[in-house]
């Protein structure tokens, strides 16, 4: 190795290859069969884990829908419900009104003649037997003829 040549091969940025460089036509060295097996068989078992993940998550999936449809429903339903008691309680209370004012505004006003009771859900009518008026006694008409200007 000449120490010009050296020198020549620096200043043009080029290295001299050294005698103890190994050549680049060699590959890497052999791998094991057994690693390549293992390798192998990691493979597998993560797309076999990675296909179990997926499943499970499908049906996590449809099972979370049916929830919430299921949910939705019932949710629906309920307040059909509500809404419909709700109505039914302002045609019970509007059919009250109606009696009350019936009952009020009639003539002659059975005010004096009965009164109203609430029991429970039903709307109850007594007489009243102590501020009812007397029946008018029936008179019977005169059998005899009254004759004008005469007095006995």
């Amino acid at each position: 190795a000449d120490p010009k040549a050296k020198a020549k091969a620096k200043a043009k940025g080029k290295a001299s290859p050294t005698p103890d460089a190994a050549p680049s036509t060699k590959f890497a060295p052999q791998l094991s069969p057994l690693y390549i097996d293992f390798q192998q068989s990691l493979i597998a078992e993560r797309v076999t884990y990675t296909h179990r993940l997926a499943t499970l998550h499908n049906w996590a999936y449809r099972r979370l829908v049916a929830l919430s449809i299921s949910a939705s429903e019932a949710f629906s339903q309920c307040r059909d419900w509500v809404l419909l008691r709700r109505q039914k309680q302002l045609d019970a209370v509007e059919g009250l009104v109606d009696i009350l004012k019936e009952h009020i505004e009639s003539d002659p006003p059975m005010l004096l003649g009965a009164r109203l009771t609430l029991e429970g859900a039903h709307l109850h009518q007594h007489h009243n037997v102590r501020l009812q008026p007397p029946t008018p006694e029936i008179i019977p008409p005169s059998v005899e003829a009254a004759a004008p200007c005469r007095w006995t």
